[in-house]
């Protein structure tokens, strides 16, 4: 009778435990910083408090990405040691891989492979049909990117500004009206997200607004029908203006001009700088974010399996936290 002995040198590849988090996180910051380095890519952790807001907002997004499901945060185990990690954010029909790293002295021994394989097991189980992620400018990731079936689409623009130009009146439109958002609208914000966004996050939603998040749904004067929404938060770190979501373009700078108004109104809002995510996709933003002091900090390399939803009449919020 024979038996099977792993080869210590091959990686365990398994869902992450509670406690692997903090450690999974410090792999995604060691490997993110030093492809900044190799590529000369902008650094953000330009002193060590960035290096810690950036490692925190990584454990509480990996830490929410396994409570929604435990088998979305996938770990590469050498012993006992983490070497990689890749985790997932499934919205359906929408996958988003939103970690990928394998830590610079564990590369080149096929970790990033079998972590691949890995999370297109979750999604395919997941019945997802689209899958996306943020990528850096590492060719061979990339090609494991077309080996997986995603390719390159237009790249995401992150704007920031430290003290933006906010509208002193509120917009009009003779044809829309617009009310503040309350719990209670989740079920439209969810039918507008499943157009738009090309998802149903009303649990996302729902957390944001209990959290402290603000905003303005519209709707036809006539008909009643709700066209969008937009929602503005104050973090403590900076402000964030998304989701903003209009089923139609001809409404959308009308939702976008209402979003920068709502941000204007926040208490002290010049307390902190600004940011707004979207995709190039989105040409009707840009002319207005620029008018408003926001500048492009830098393009990040998107890559899909297909498009989804209309994203160009839509401004992000949780996939720049990814």
């Amino acid at each position: 009778m024979s038996s099977t002995i792993r080869d210590p040198s091959t990686p365990n590849i398994e869902p992450a435990s509670q406690d692997d988090i903090v450690a999974a996180a410090y792999v995604y910051q060691a490997a993110a910083e030093a492809l900044s380095e190799q590529f000369r890519a902008r650094n953000p952790w330009t002193n060590s408090a960035a290096r810690a807001e950036d490692l925190q907002l990584a454990i509480r997004t990996l830490a929410t990405l396994r409570a929604s499901d435990d088998r979305s945060v996938i770990v590469a185990r050498d012993q006992h040691e983490i070497i990689g990690l890749t985790a997932v954010q499934i919205q359906h029909p929408h996958a988003h891989i939103a970690f990928y790293f394998v830590h610079p002295t564990a590369q080149n021994r096929g970790v990033g492979r079998q972590l691949l394989d890995r999370i297109r097991d979750v999604i395919d189980q997941s019945g997802a049909t689209v899958t996306t992620l943020a990528s850096s400018r590492d060719p061979k990731a990339w090609q494991r990117y077309l080996r997986f079936g995603l390719y390159p689409g237009p790249p995401l623009l992150p704007f920031r500004a430290v003290n933006p130009s906010f509208p002193g009146t509120i917009p009009e439109n003779r044809d829309l009206a617009n009310r503040p958002i309350t719990s209670n609208d989740l079920d439209t914000i969810a039918e507008l997200d499943r157009e738009v966004r090309g998802a149903d996050r009303r649990e996302r939603i729902g957390q944001w607004l209990a959290e402290g998040s603000v905003g303005s749904i519209v709707n036809e004067r006539v008909s009643g029908a709700a066209i969008g929404y937009a929602l503005v938060t104050m973090g403590p770190h900076h402000g964030q203006i998304g989701p903003v979501v209009s089923t139609s373009l001809e409404h959308f700078s009308y939702l976008l001009d209402l979003a920068l108004y709502v941000a204007g109104t926040v208490p002290n809002p010049h307390k902190r700088p600004w940011r707004v995510d979207l995709s190039a996709r989105n040409h009707l933003a840009i002319g207005t974010l620029l008018d408003a002091g926001f500048s492009a900090e830098n393009l990040v390399n998107w890559f899909e399996s297909d498009p989804i939803g209309k994203w160009d009449r839509y401004i992000f919020r949780d996939e720049d936290e990814l």
